[in-house]
């Protein structure tokens, strides 16, 4: 019988990944799955520990965490891909946002998470590809931010609350205070055009900040990144009704808003001051110059109901 491997972070969710270890002990021994759990110590520790799981031709390695979590996870299998047969990755949201498993389909109690990672049943997913100021490429999962998103991220993240209430007091506390907007050149597939703009999104999965559904036509397997945001500086006035539009993702039939599908995108600073910018809610830089993004189409399985 295949051995699972759980990467879990026990301060996920404010600690709710220690507190789901009991949970998920209890119901693999019950049911004589054979498993082995690792936590993560440090930020980078979970890649290393999926790396290595790789390495040891582990067939199924579950991310028990958040978005951040689960970063780490497909960054330590990926360093594989091309060379190893690669894993099937499962997800056990414990985290605060737990935005790619809404997009991809998995987002449930973590008992039926378990179920369906039990049953094994998988699809392909593509992955994220970025390179930031030209440096070597990382990988991400669900999406990148850039502006008003990063803002309401490193605002969440250290706040006591967890969940989607950490984002949407965040979320207030920004958008009263708008930030200035960027003046960025934006190249899609070879095509190029400039705008400013407070907000942009990069999305392979459709959620972001545990509530807003910055890029709701996603698809997570079909090769291609999702990309939104306000094509326009906003005005105060206008902060409110564009806000429910991103709530419900209602957003992409709206003037203000630039929303197009494409293989690769590029975002550059023209005037040199640079961007914020966060990577599935892992905060980058602030003064990001330059951004690149692509996708590894069908890279991972994804256990999936």
């Amino acid at each position: 019988m295949e051995k699972l491997l759980i990467i879990v972070n026990p301060i996920s969710g404010r600690g709710k990944g220690i507190r789901s270890m009991l949970k998920i002990q209890e119901y693999l021994l019950e049911r004589s799955i054979p498993f082995y759990i690792e936590m993560t110590e440090a930020p980078g520790h979970a890649t290393a520990l999926a790396s290595q799981g790789v390495i040891d031709g582990v067939s199924k390695i579950v991310s028990a965490g958040g978005d951040g979590t689960l970063r780490e996870v497909v960054t330590g299998i990926m360093q594989h891909y091309g060379k190893r047969t690669l894993p099937t990755l499962g997800i056990l949201t414990v985290g605060r946002g737990n935005d790619f498993a809404f997009g991809a389909g998995v987002l449930n109690r973590v008992d039926n998470e378990l179920a369906t990672i039990v049953q094994g049943n998988s699809a392909p997913i593509d992955v994220g590809v970025y390179c930031l100021n030209g440096g070597e490429e990382q990988y991400f999962i669900n999406g990148i931010g850039i502006g008003i998103e990063p803002r309401i991220n490193k605002i969440a993240s250290s706040l006591k609350v967890r969940g989607a209430l950490s984002y949407a007091i965040a979320a207030v506390r920004v958008l009263v205070h708008l930030p200035k907007p960027y003046t960025l050149r934006i190249t899609r597939d070879g095509s190029t055009l400039e705008l400013q703009s407070q907000q942009l999104s990069i999305g392979n999965g459709s959620r972001m900040g545990g509530m807003f559904i910055m890029t709701p036509k996603s698809d997570v397997s079909d090769g291609l990144l999702d990309f939104s945001g306000a094509k326009r500086p906003v005005k105060g006035r206008e902060v409110l009704g564009l806000v429910r539009k991103f709530l419900k993702g209602s957003q992409i039939d709206d003037a203000r808003v630039i929303y197009t599908q494409q293989a690769t995108i590029c975002i550059e600073s023209v005037d040199q001051s640079g961007f914020m910018c966060h990577a599935d809610g892992e905060h980058l830089t602030d003064t990001a110059q330059s951004l690149s993004a692509r996708l590894e189409h069908h890279a991972l399985n994804i256990i999936r109901p």
